[in-house]
This record gives C-alpha cells, structure tokens and sequence, in this order.
C-alpha cells in the first residue's frame, strides 16, 4: 500500500483538558495531519518555537501560569506570539465551551479564523482546516460539497 506521507500539516492543539487534546489529536491524525499537543501555555509557546506549526486551535480558558502572574487565555498566548516573532501569523481556531458571541470582538482582534463551541463538531472543524491550508479533505467516505 502506498504511504501517505503527504506534506504532513503540523497543527498545535492548545487546552487545559487532556481528554480534548487526545481527541482532537486523534481526530487530526486520522485526517493526515501532524498534531502537536500542549496542554498550557508554556509548552504551547515552546512548541511554537521549535516546530513551527502551520496552524493552531487553542482553548479560551487556561490554567495560571508558573511564567507569569496574570491568568492566561488563548487570546493572551497569540498576542505573546505576534509580540516574540515579528513574522509570526499562523491561522488561529478558538474552542471553548463559553457562547461565541461573548468572545467575538476578541477573537476578530487576534484574526481567529473560526470559533468552535465545545463539544465540538470534528467533522466541521476538519473542513474549516483542509480549506484553510489549501488542502482536500482527506475523507474517503464524505461526499464533496
């Protein structure tokens, strides 16, 4: 059988909950995407560094951080992001079990492409992400729309 190495995607998964990073990460892995998890900012920010991914979906609430004292969010991880990397844009998916329209103006500040309400639905999360780095969705079974 042919390998699927196709250029493997690199995508940071950001959320204080285990259990959501293990599903999504199977999720992306099962779609062809190389999943990056990290479950608070310090390791999200690393990952950042050292892997480069080409996307990211990252969790609205999360754990105090040994870094620093203020509590941190995902909003507040993107600004440290744009702040420490000057070339840095990446594609920013927010999840959260908060209404979207609470977060609205902030996720448009920091140019999140989409908002996913947990639980969230994988199937349209994947398609949000296959359009955005220009890739087909690698589903046998979907009917294309």
């Amino acid at each position: 059988m042919p390998a699927r190495i196709m250029n493997k995607r690199k995508i940071l998964v950001l959320d204080d909950d285990p259990v959501v990073v293990k599903a999504l990460s199977i999720k992306l892995q099962a779609a062809g995407y190389q999943p990056l998890n990290a479950t608070d900012p310090e390791t999200a920010l690393r990952t950042v560094r050292t892997e480069r991914p080409d996307l990211l979906i990252v969790d609205i609430h999360l754990p105090g951080s040994a870094l620093s004292g203020p509590q941190w969010s995902g909003f507040t991880l993107v600004q440290w992001l744009e702040r420490l990397y000057e070339d840095w844009r990446k594609p920013v998916i927010i999840i959260s079990a908060d209404d979207p329209a609470r977060h609205q103006d902030s996720a448009r500040r920091i140019g999140a492409i989409a908002f996913f309400q947990k639980p969230i639905d994988h199937e349209k999360l994947l398609q949000t992400i296959a359009s955005t780095l220009g890739q087909a969705a690698e589903s046998a079974s979907s009917p294309s729309a």
